[in-house]
């Protein structure tokens, strides 16, 4: 055997020691602060430090040297895995998950493995212990980049031993195992009945959203609390809401500014690109215009809440966002951490920030990307939950949240057509600017209308 074959890495240095832990046996850097509990790649690792732990440049400096004599690299798809029924390695969170009956696949989603055993072993409205076993599992990475090995229940084990050996042992198990699978009956009949509902609605099942949330690391009460309006302990979400309501009486200006050209606007606010309709788009009665702001509102406090710190972490709820918007969520980030004194009337740069976030949103290039790839699509798929009850909105229930948002994506992309101000720091012109005459505002018009609406 070669001397690398038997090499070891040396022990990380001191100083990183109360973030990082080092497995031997796989050769894989591990931190194990409250918050991560995960493995890093060689590469990522230092910038793990500083961007989520703020570790000083001096430590941080120790590891790259350390990391100088480093052979063995590893990503998320060739990271060696332990064998199923290992003991649980240190450092790593043990999860409560499921293992299919029929292959090796596992999940800590209930849904997606039902899901799974649905389309890939065609088995359908079985119950839960007739297609997987309730296992627990470890995974050196989180959410999309897991891939899960089972462990053994050390607490079950130190019982069983307790139990001694023979029968006293097999009547533990037995009485887990009618234990777990009563709890499963009793959950079973709501679950048949969702399943049902879907299967048997149209609705349910052209708009997909139980398949989008399945995604989601949350229940669904859990998943829709992420998209409530800003509360007076999110200081940042109030700041930026105050932003939004400014953004919101330039929207109005430009649009009383281009009231008189009632033709054009009848055409805006048509959903058929070879007819107008009969009445133009205008200004709502205040108590709707309220509730119109209040559902794009949660849309920003949606992508606000659930956009992760780094581009390539996972979301908590699934949804995904383009660099475009990756960019402009930093900025927005880095105007926030900016402290403000008092309440201004005008915050500029958070009105821009916030601007150019819309812009990314609404103007998203969605041909190569599927319906819910779209943080705003996900974000109604997210609105399609009926919390209160605990189920998904039926059509006549969800039209009245598609209709208010569809009024107020519409008022948006009309400011940033023929904008009354203008935006500069943007590159968006002020409609006198592009031409203020009726021939100029129809060819804007119609351009954002075919590109965007």
């Amino acid at each position: 055997m070669s001397d690398q074959s038997i090499q070891l890495p040396l022990p990380l240095p001191e100083a990183v020691q109360p973030w990082l832990t080092l497995n031997l046996e796989f050769h894989v850097i591990i931190c194990h602060s409250t918050g991560c509990k995960g493995a890093l790649t060689p590469r990522a690792v230092c910038t793990h430090l500083r961007d989520k732990h703020q570790v000083q440049f001096e430590i941080r400096q120790q590891l790259a040297e350390y990391l100088k004599q480093w052979q063995w690299q590893y990503d998320y798809q060739t990271i060696p895995l332990p064998l199923d029924a290992s003991l649980p390695l240190p450092g790593l969170p043990v999860l409560n998950g499921f293992q299919c009956k029929s292959c090796s696949y596992k999940t800590t989603n209930r849904s997606i493995i039902r899901k799974h055993c649905n389309i890939q072993h065609n088995q359908q409205r079985l119950k839960d212990y007739n297609l997987f076993t309730a296992v627990q599992m470890q995974t050196w990475f989180k959410e999309k980049r897991a891939r899960y090995w089972v462990v053994e229940d050390a607490t079950r084990q130190s019982r069983e031993d307790s139990n001694g050996s023979g029968s006293g042992r097999d009547t533990t198990i037995k009485a887990e195992i009618a234990d777990w699978i009563m709890k499963q009956e009793e959950s079973q009949a709501e679950l048949d009945r969702e399943i049902l509902t879907t299967e048997r609605d149209p609705w349910l099942r052209g708009v997909h959203w139980d398949e989008v949330l399945a995604g989601s690391q949350h229940d669904l009460v859990r998943t829709a609390a992420f998209a409530t309006t800003a509360t007076a302990t999110e200081p940042d979400l109030v700041r930026l809401i105050q932003s939004w309501e400014r953004i919101l009486q330039r929207c109005l200006t430009t649009l009383a500014a281009i009231g008189k050209y009632k033709d054009i606007l009848k055409w805006w606010v048509s959903p058929k690109i070879a007819e107008p309709k009969q009445v133009p788009f205008e200004l709502l009665e205040k108590a709707s215009l309220r509730q119109y702001s209040q559902t794009f509102q949660r849309l920003l406090c949606y992508i606000l809440r659930v956009a992760p710190d780094r581009p390539e972490d996972q979301s908590e709820t699934g949804a995904v966002f383009s660099d475009q918007q990756w960019l402009a969520l930093r900025k927005i980030r880095e105007v926030l951490q900016q402290p403000v004194a008092v309440v201004v009337a005008e915050d500029q740069p958070l009105d821009v920030a916030l601007m150019g976030l819309i812009i990314s949103l609404l103007a998203q290039d969605m041909c190569q990307l599927t319906a819910y790839e779209s943080p705003v699509m996900h974000y109604l798929a997210v609105r399609g939950i009926n919390p209160r009850v605990q189920r998904f909105h039926t059509a006549p229930e969800y039209t009245p949240i598609l209709a208010q948002m569809l009024w107020m994506i519409r008022l948006l992309m009309l400011e940033v057509a023929v904008s009354e101000q203008g935006w500069p720091k943007l590159g968006l012109k002020s409609r006198r600017q592009t031409g203020a005459v009726a021939g100029a505002v129809a060819e804007r018009i119609d351009y954002f209308r075919k590109s965007f609406l």
